[in-house]
């Protein structure tokens, strides 16, 4: 991410005000977390993700579920607690924006030992957290434990339910996010792309390879006629990533398949590539999102 290199991101630099443990207690929601391992390059990891689940949950009834990537060199708690998303989620579920939703906080290093600080190392992360491990190892996982849309975690159930799952992200999140809607746009509907183009092509392609990017992305929507979708896309004014989903979109919205309804972009003026933006960015599209 050759643009963003001079930019520091907070989540890496602070900690958040709150320990994870008064974020658990803060509220009549709960952080919990799901386990599941993984095999990647020859040997298995066990990774963690953070679930958010809101106040009065009830296995009785039934849940939206929306999967939310941390950027570059961050983790799930630290993404979570340094954009002190329980408050913010508990907020946005007391205002109807984004009422019954469980919402996972997982992340694309298989362990610690892979944050590394270099994005082309990312990358190659990100291609395998959504073509293998997200629907492989973590929906299952999650989907199994609570009360989703999906009476099983059978692939066809999954499919059917796509319309009550969403996935996004914050940087790199996002362009794991712009990967998912390639991958696997059979199981998710919606995706929410903060600060982040897609790179299917080359690094910063959105911007750098415009045309062939929109060209690949363009491919999804003529595979799968038949599957409506929402991408949520969205950036500060002074984040480099602003330019390069500008000239990503305007070019995607060439093409049959993308339209003003299904294709959003979002600038917040004055902002930066840092996650106070990308709060105020996912607080715009909450209501939309499901």
């Amino acid at each position: 991410m050759k643009l963003f290199r001079t930019i520091i991101v907070v989540s890496i630099c602070i900690r958040g005000l709150l320990s994870f443990s008064e974020l658990v207690q803060a509220s009549g929601s709960k952080t919990e977390t799901v386990t599941y391992k993984i095999r990647y390059q020859g040997k298995t990891y066990s990774k963690k993700a953070l679930v958010y689940v809101p106040a009065n949950y009830d296995k009785q009834k039934k849940y939206d579920v929306l999967y939310f990537l941390h950027g570059s060199g961050d983790s799930a708690l630290g993404f979570y607690e340094n954009s002190h998303y329980q408050q913010v989620l508990d907020k946005l579920a007391k205002q109807g924006k984004l009422k019954d939703t469980l919402v996972v906080f997982p992340t694309f290093y298989p362990s610690q030992a892979f944050v590394t600080g270099d994005y082309q190392k990312d990358d190659k992360l990100s291609r395998f957290f959504s073509r293998t491990e997200l629907m492989g190892a973590l929906v299952p996982k999650v989907e199994a434990k609570y009360s989703t849309y999906a009476k099983s975690t059978a692939k066809k159930e999954l499919q059917q339910t796509r319309a009550h799952r969403a996935i996004g992200g914050f940087s790199m999140g996002a362009i794991t996010s712009w990967y998912v809607f390639e991958e696997q746009l059979p199981y998710f509907k919606t995706f929410v792309t903060l600060g982040g183009d897609s790179w299917v092509i080359q690094e910063d392609g959105g911007g750098t390879a415009t045309k062939q990017t929109a060209k690949k992305l363009a491919q999804t929507p003529k595979k799968y006629p038949d599957l409506g979708f929402k991408i949520l896309a969205g950036a500060g004014s002074r984040d480099p990533a602003a330019e390069l989903l500008q000239k990503q979109i305007k070019e995607m919205k060439k093409y049959r398949g993308f339209n003003d309804a299904d294709l959003k972009y979002y600038e917040l003026p004055g902002a930066h590539h840092t996650l106070e933006a990308t709060v105020t960015l996912f607080e715009h599209y909450a209501k939309q999102i499901f």
